[in-house]
């Protein structure tokens, strides 16, 4: 008798089952790895393109660098474009107008000094002032008239001009002894810095100039007068002097009256009035002792205090300010 159930078994037995078994499992691997593989090719050539595209940008910025910079020492460079503040017309940008000024200071320190003098009278009018100063020259003084308005009477009549106070007061004592009535006053010059702002840095520069040689003028002609009372002087070397000073004084004023600016010009009046004072005492300086009388040594005197009241004006100058 025919057993259909045999087959069943035999073909359970050859493996059917187990078979296929075996060969999705292979399968599954083989995927697997497939797709590993796949996705580190997919991360290798993204990486590739990613470090290509690097070294490519890279390559080409150097070479546009060495091109439009004359600095890499590009043979082809053309000029560089120019930042304007504005939209570009295409049109070159106008030439600079000239140089504007710069406003300067400068900065003068004269020396302190002071001159002493015999004063004789005081005055409200300056005609009778130089009326009396050549009554006083007349007898062989050298007078001389300065005005201080800050001690009333103005007009002050004074004989003499000492920068040592020891001369002078040897001075004063001799012409009481000689029975002139009076008493010994001075004229400080001070001392301290000055400061000097304006529009035209050489025009400061040329006043400073000016100003610093009518100050060193100012204690020199006070000790030749002092070394002439004490018969201490070389005439002839004092009129070589007084001339190398007046030439020291011209070229230190040249110019200053051409082109002051105006928050100037009132400072460069007052010096070049000083400089022409200073100029006028060396000439009458040089007069007496080139042979002049007695009175050409009270003239150049009193020349000389007309230059120190102007010094005296520069240094109280505050037009700056």
């Amino acid at each position: 008798m025919l057993n259909l159930r045999q087959p069943v078994r035999a073909g359970r037995r050859c493996g059917g089952g187990p078979t296929q078994t075996r060969v999705s499992r292979k399968s599954r691997r083989r995927y697997r790895l497939y797709t590993v593989i796949a996705i580190l090719t997919v991360i290798a050539g993204l990486s590739g393109f990613y470090m290509g595209w690097r070294l490519f940008n890279a390559i080409t910025s150097h070479r546009t660098a060495s091109v439009e910079s004359p600095a890499q020492g590009g043979t082809n460079a053309g000029p560089t474009p120019q930042a304007s503040p504005g939209p570009s017309t295409g049109q070159p940008s106008p030439p600079s107008g000239p140089t504007v000024p710069t406003p300067g200071t400068i900065t003068f320190s004269p020396g302190a000094s002071t001159i002493y003098s015999y004063q004789v009278a005081a005055l409200d009018k300056e005609r009778s002032a130089l009326a009396e100063a050549v009554r006083w020259q007349s007898r062989g003084y050298p007078a001389y008239v300065t005005y201080l308005a800050s001690s009333p009477p103005p007009y002050k009549v004074r004989i003499g001009a000492f920068g040592d106070k020891a001369v002078a007061t040897a001075y004063g004592a001799s012409l009481k002894k000689a029975g002139v009535s009076g008493f010994m006053t001075s004229v400080a010059i001070p001392s301290g810095s000055r400061t000097w702002r304006g529009s035209d840095v050489a025009y400061l520069g040329a006043l400073k100039k000016a100003a610093e040689e009518v100050a060193g003028l100012v204690p020199a002609e006070t000790g030749w007068l002092d070394a002439y009372y004490q018969h201490k002087l070389d005439l002839a070397a004092l009129k070589t002097r007084a001339d190398q000073w007046k030439e020291r004084l011209r070229q230190a004023g040249q110019g200053l009256a051409a082109g002051a600016p105006a928050d100037l010009a009132s400072l460069g009046s007052r010096v070049g009035e000083a400089l022409k004072a200073a100029e006028t005492a060396l000439d009458d300086l040089a007069a007496f002792a080139g042979g002049g009388p007695a009175e050409a040594y009270g003239k150049a005197v009193g020349a000389y205090m007309k230059a120190v009241d102007a010094y005296r004006a520069v240094l109280a100058w505050d037009g700056n300010k």
